[in-house]
């Protein structure tokens, strides 16, 4: 039996909040790299930073298009 999980507004919210969470964490071990000189943790850093804009982004664009999904249908009913 397939389990569905339901998207709302508000779950996207707190996944963009981890993840905004999860950006600082590697911002500050990014710095901590940088000044140990450790060009390979660095680059993995700022390659996971990356993903990590990449996913925000995307799940701010799911709730821009839920919130006008909402509205349109609001102005019809």
């Amino acid at each position: 039996m397939k389990t569905v999980q339901v998207i709302t507004v508000e779950s996207l919210k707190r996944e963009i909040q981890t993840l905004m969470t999860e950006y600082a964490v590697a911002g500050l071990s990014l710095v901590q790299a940088q000044n140990r000189d450790l060009i390979n943790e660095v680059i993995g850093l700022l390659l996971k930073r990356a993903e990590i804009m990449k996913s925000i982004a995307h799940r701010q664009g799911m709730v821009i298009e839920m919130l006008q999904n909402q509205a349109k249908f609001r102005r019809v009913a």
